[in-house]
């Protein structure tokens, strides 16, 4: 290693800098600074949309935990005395925790940090070190050095750097000049002790980068700037906040919590309100019980609804007058036509744009297009709740539980080959584009309001919100004649004129 000067305050943060192999996100594309802004932006904008949850995890760790008022039982309000730095290694915290440059969800449940030894210190370098307010000449004063390089607002990237003696830490030393200082005289911080001198420490970076809110990398590079080889054991941690052992239940105190080693180089974290196993195998029991209840039954019958649509459908393909589906007497001659002999059928509550979906089908079998159709439902259903999950910050899995409430709703829809969930759908698609695409969102709606009149409500809620575009996009939607040449060329279109 090169001959560096002795660590000073100015010094410090400078070389720092030159420390690290993280790039930042969009660093390695970016000729300018602008294009990281641009990205940044994007992620900014999704999380306060709610559409992607970049806060939830980011350097929330304190950076001290002991000595606080928030661990305080003290019967007189002794806060320094009742938990202080000596406690730290071997008591819990009941209500956070604390590492160096530490990672954790914004409730402080799962926790990363690193750990560090030198081979000299009794103890682990866990946390950082200070006096409390009866220690320090003048109060409260972390004894470290450590830096924070860099950070985005999302916590898509961060660094800091910390100098670590090769020497023993001098807590002791600390802890007795500042007690003999007095209030007039200089703090006594850890350069003082000769902690630093020969540069015999380390600088150890630590940087994060996310792929995606849940997607961490975490780099750890330790630079010796000593004259020597020196020996450092980097531990890095993770650990979930004991919420378990308070003997209470509820919000707030979760059991369940676990860690296991998955072969020689990963760990899996399990918790009961982040954990993905367990909810991922509770999905799959949903999704299987909603496929034998909802979907099996559907698959080998042909009923109610979907005759309906599917003979105006294939009437209106072979060129039949669409005043002729709305007479029951010819719809019947229809239906029996189109293989349903033993079902009464009607065309008389529907729209006549309500029969477009089906004329494709029409090109099968009833039952093969029934079939069809209860797959693209679900498939439908399926893209409701990745919108759902978009707008929110619920996850597929979450909203999949929630939407198996519904299951009789789901069952009824599904058997029948109703229209239900198209509508569904297309009412979620509106919500979804009223967040910069506000006419789209309006047309969705008219559209709606076509086919089955549930969009018209829209209307109202888009003027309560005073989103003008929207309003405008619903008759634009709705105006019949959008349809005319596009969805019935060669057909009778007496009804659209």
């Amino acid at each position: 290693m090169p001959r560096r000067q002795a660590p000073t305050r100015n010094s410090h943060a400078r070389r720092g800098v030159q420390s690290g192999t993280l790039k930042r996100p969009s660093e390695d594309t970016k000729k300018t600074g602008d294009d990281l802004e641009t990205a940044e932006q994007r992620r900014l904008r999704a999380d306060a949309n709610r559409e992607r949850n970049w806060k939830r995890f980011g350097p929330y760790l304190a950076e001290r935990q002991w000595g606080t008022v928030r661990e305080d039982y003290s019967e007189h309000g002794t806060s320094w005395d009742y938990f202080p730095h000596d406690h730290a290694r071997s008591r819990a915290y009941r209500w956070g925790e604390d590492g160096l440059f530490g990672l954790c969800d914004r409730e402080g449940r799962l926790c990363f940090a690193v750990a560090l030894w030198n081979g000299a210190d009794a103890i682990l370098k866990e946390r950082l070190f200070g006096l409390n307010g009866l220690e320090g000449n003048h109060g409260e004063d972390v004894k470290e050095e450590y830096f924070y390089l860099d950070a985005t607002p999302t916590h898509s990237y961060g660094k800091g750097l910390y100098k670590y003696p090769q020497r023993a830490f001098p807590y002791d030393a600390l802890v007795k000049e500042s007690a003999r200082r007095g209030r007039l005289d200089r703090e006594y911080e850890l350069v003082d002790t000769g902690a630093f001198d020969e540069e015999r420490y380390f600088d150890v970076t630590v940087e994060h980068a996310k792929a995606s809110p849940d997607d961490i990398l975490v780099a750890i590079t330790v630079a010796n700037r000593g004259p020597a080889a020196a020996p450092l054991v980097v531990l890095p941690t993770l650990w979930f906040r004991n919420t378990w052992a308070w003997g209470r239940a509820g919000e707030g105190y979760w059991k369940g919590a676990a860690l296991a080693a998955d072969g020689a180089s990963a760990i899996v974290a399990q918790h009961p309100t982040l954990g993905r196993n367990v909810q991922f195998g509770m999905t799959l029991m949903a999704v299987a019980l909603f496929f034998w209840i909802a979907i099996r039954p559907a698959w080998s019958h042909v009923e109610t609804d979907f005759p309906n649509y599917y003979t105006a459908a294939a009437e209106l393909r072979r060129g039949t007058h669409l005043r002729d589906l709305y007479d029951w007497t010819s719809f019947q001659r229809a239906m029996n036509r189109a293989g349903f002999e033993t079902q009464l059928g009607a065309y008389t509550p529907q729209t006549p744009l309500t029969m477009l979906p089906f004329v494709p089908l029409t090109d099968f079998s009833p039952l093969m297009a029934k079939r069809i159709w209860l797959c693209l439902n679900f498939v439908l259903l399926l893209a409701t709740l990745w919108l759902l999950s978009r707008m929110t910050r619920f996850r597929m899995s979450q909203l999949f539980l929630l939407a198996f409430l519904g299951l009789n709703s789901w069952r009824a829809n599904f058997a029948y080959g109703q229209y239900y969930i198209v509508v569904l759908f297309l009412l979620t698609f509106a919500l979804y584009c009223l967040e910069g695409r506000e006419i789209a969102a309006g047309i969705v709606a008219g559209i709606v309001f076509v086919l089955k009149l549930y969009g018209g409500p829209f209307l109202f809620f888009f003027l309560a919100q005073r989103r003008w575009r929207a309003s405008l996009g619903i008759p634009i939607g709705f105006h019949r004649r959008c349809f005319k040449r596009l969805m019935f060329k060669n057909h009778q279109t007496y009804f659209v004129t």
